[in-house]
């Protein structure tokens, strides 16, 4: 792009792109684009999966419905989250944050394996879900009630 008042024209930055050529300003990808390469005029849409702020060079969050393992292992891609498996997936979730869905336990935040609990009178449960499995997974249950699968 070109800066304005100069002859001189100068790259926009991964992330950005210019709208045309000889363009004075360059505009940010919007979310769930990227441009990852200096000097671009077109965003890049982010893979199934996955999902980016505006003005990213990568998509590195999972979108909705997916999760990662870690947020730190570039290599890790993005699982597919199965909201009938008792938990739910928002955008950007990994391991240590799929919320939990009510009447369902897990030991920690470092598993996917989810355990059903007893249901009580009226459906009521001692697993109230989240995201905080807190001192193994009793931050799921309800007051009172403690350890594997709330008992």
């Amino acid at each position: 792009s070109a800066e304005e008042g100069s002859s001189l024209c100068y790259k926009c930055e991964p992330g950005s792109v210019a709208s045309s050529p000889g363009s004075s300003q360059c505009e940010l990808c919007n979310q769930g684009q990227y441009q990852p390469l200096k000097g671009m005029n077109e965003c890049r849409v982010c893979e199934v999966g996955t999902w980016s702020l505006s003005g990213s060079s990568a998509c590195e969050a999972c979108d909705s419905g997916f999760f990662k393992n870690a947020t730190s292992d570039p290599g890790d891609k993005c699982q597919g989250c199965e909201i009938t498996k008792g938990y739910e997936c928002p955008r950007n979730t990994t391991l240590a944050t799929v919320k939990v869905k009510e009447g369902f336990w897990r030991h920690s935040e470092n598993t996917i394996v989810l355990y059903e609990c007893r249901s009580g009178g009226a459906g009521w449960t001692p697993c109230v879900g989240g995201r905080d499995a807190g001192d193994d997974g009793n931050g799921y249950c309800a007051s009172g009630y403690e350890g594997a699968v709330c008992e």
